[in-house]
């Protein structure tokens, strides 16, 4: 034997005894009822809205704020690079210079005065 389904759990009959009950209003309730339903979807939709501004806000300031990190990360890496390099460079004229004055002859007192080198680091040249 086939089992009846209960219509109270279906979301169409449930609709249809709404749209049942809504026209066996009075017009005046009715007319109050559409009132106080569009008040009810007029405060929805801007609590909808608030929502969604809220949200494209968040990411366009989570958009900005990665741009002006990488931008700023992107500038501080360059500088670091920069003086590092420029460091290096300076580190490999003053062993070089080193070693022509070693080569020279130039005493190892005045080569350390010069370069600013260790003696350790000019006699390893």
């Amino acid at each position: 034997m086939q089992q009846l389904t209960n219509t109270e759990d279906m979301p169409i009959f449930k609709r249809l005894e709404q749209v049942a009950e809504y026209h066996q209003l009075s017009p005046e309730d009715r007319e109050a009822y559409d009132i106080s339903y569009k008040h009810y979807l007029d405060a929805y939709n801007l609590e909808l809205s608030r929502k969604l501004r809220m949200e494209m806000a968040l990411e366009q300031g989570l958009q900005q704020g990665l741009e002006q990190g990488l931008e700023q990360g992107l500038e501080q890496g360059l500088e670091q690079g920069r003086a590092e390099g420029e460091a290096k460079g300076e580190r490999k004229k003053q062993l070089e210079i080193a070693k022509t004055l070693k080569s020279l002859g130039v005493d190892m007192a005045t080569i350390v005065q010069g370069t600013g080198l260790s003696p350790e680091e000019i006699e390893s040249l």
